[in-house]
């Protein structure tokens, strides 16, 4: 009983923390790093330009989903090879 109740709580932390992560990225521009195969690019990306770059793991301090590939609103992509006019189609009207 106390180990599930231990775990709840736990989870309710995680989540919390989470949702504190993705309301901090509002101030970000966020950077699609899933076409990029310089890492030079994602560096300068954040230390020059203070942007967030997608990764392809939730966070490990926050468990946040919010920079994975998969999920992230993303304000700029970079893609080092050719592509599909396809792929564009992720991309928000705003």
């Amino acid at each position: 009983m106390f180990k599930k109740k231990l775990k709840a709580e736990q989870l309710a932390l995680m989540q919390i923390k989470a949702e504190e992560f993705e309301q901090q990225l509002q101030d970000f521009i966020i950077l699609n790093a899933r076409e990029i195969r310089y890492d030079i690019i994602k560096q300068i990306a954040k230390r020059k330009f203070g942007w967030r770059c997608t990764r392809q793991k939730p966070d490990k301090e926050s468990g946040s989903e919010a920079l994975t590939h998969a999920k992230s609103d993303w304000d700029v992509v970079w893609i080092d090879s050719d592509f599909h006019v396809d792929r564009l189609r992720s991309l928000k009207p705003y």
